[in-house]
This record gives structure tokens, sequence and C-alpha cells, in this order.
């Protein structure tokens, strides 16, 4: 199912099996935290600022599959989300304790 535009995104991450995204750094972190299947097509830098580039190799480090726009096809993304075995790996573990520590340390 293509999503164009939802105010409510929770509900469609939680119940997709693979996730096909840009690879913004808000929609990376939460594929990963929901450790979704996923396939990301960053966009060039020529497009965007080149943080879809840098933050695509972030996201294959955590198991998220790479397919770059200029490759992009239909063949190409059913391979790509043949690919996407397995779920991602959180890139933040336990954020909500590192983050209260980091509270706590400035508040002293």
């Amino acid at each position: 199912m293509q999503i164009e535009y939802s105010d409510d995104m929770a509900t469609y991450l939680n119940a997709a099996d693979v996730v096909v995204s840009r690879c913004g750094a808000t929609a990376l972190h939460e594929i990963a935290a929901l450790k979704k299947r996923a396939v990301f097509i960053p966009l060039p830098k020529g497009t965007s600022r080149g943080d879809q580039v840098e933050n695509a190799a972030v996201a294959k480090k955590h198991g998220g599959i790479i397919l770059e726009q200029p490759k992009l096809s239909p063949e190409n993304l059913l391979s790509a989300i043949s690919l996407a075995e397995k779920p991602m790996t959180p890139i933040c573990e336990n954020p909500n304790e590192k983050l209260l520590k980091l509270i706590l340390e400035k508040a002293k």
C-alpha cells in the first residue's frame, strides 16, 4: 500500500512488514527504532543537501537496504525489498535512559 501523506504515520509504520522510504534522519531513526525491514531510496546530493546520502550509510550499517535513485526501477525495487530479510537494529539503544542521564548531568 502506498501512503501519500498521513498525520498518523505511527499506525502505518507499526502495521508495515517492509518500509520503503527516503532517507531523512527522522524517518531513518523511527524505522530503525521500530525494528522494521526497510529499503531506503536517498535523494541524491544534487537534489538535496547530501544528508540523505550520509544517512544511507547509517541505515546500511543498521540493516537497511539502500537503492540509489538512479537505479530505481520496478524490478530493482522488488529485488531490494526481497533483500530486506532482517529487521533493522536501533541506532540508539536505550535512548530514554541516555536522555535522562544527560538531563541529570546538565542539571547539576
